[in-house]
């Protein structure tokens, strides 16, 4: 990732690597931004991470910083340390992502490793402990409404109200 400061991806995908060999260096400070064709965005989807850290806080070791724009003072859209593959693929809003890697002086490991693709849709891809909890919260709805002993029975618009939107319960107790 060092090597260089600039992908342009255009409408491709690709692998990047933390480094070469079989540890990242310590103290490096490396910048690495991303871009494709206007119109499009970035996915990012972590294949292996193995940076010095906690996934709770990855504080003063080393890190793997993610923004959404083609400077380190852009939004930041993720910081990655530890061992644990990230439950989601990071997506930029725009057609630039920045990718910042920092480590001290201490532990060095294996790294990272991603895939980022050009995609024209920046809707993110739920996978794992995310797309439970999604699945999780609908069923819980459904549930307190049904193991209340109440029922959906319609969806009505009404345009006299001020919502213009009701769901009605019925009761069949």
């Amino acid at each position: 990732m060092c090597e260089r400061s600039t992908i342009n991806a255009g409408s491709s995908r690709g692998t990047l690597r933390s480094q070469r060999g079989p540890n990242y260096r310590s103290n490096l400070d490396c910048t690495l931004t991303i871009n494709v064709d206007s119109g499009r965005h970035i996915s990012l989807s972590f294949q292996t991470v193995d940076i010095e850290g906690f996934e709770n806080g990855c504080g003063s070791s080393d890190y793997l910083s993610i923004y959404d724009g083609s400077s380190i003072h852009s939004p930041r859209l993720a910081v990655v340390c530890g061992t644990s593959l990230p439950d989601y693929d990071v997506v930029s809003e725009g057609s630039a992502i920045t990718l910042r890697f920092r480590t001290d002086h201490m532990v060095t490991r294996s790294g990272f490793v991603l895939t980022y693709s050009s995609i024209k849709n920046s809707k993110p891809k739920l996978k794992g402990k995310a797309l439970d909890i999604v699945l999780g919260s609908l069923a819980g709805v459904i549930c307190l409404l049904a193991c209340s002993g109440y029922t959906l029975s319609r969806f009505k618009k009404e345009e006299d109200d001020s919502s213009n939107n009701l769901v009605e319960a019925e009761s069949v107790a």
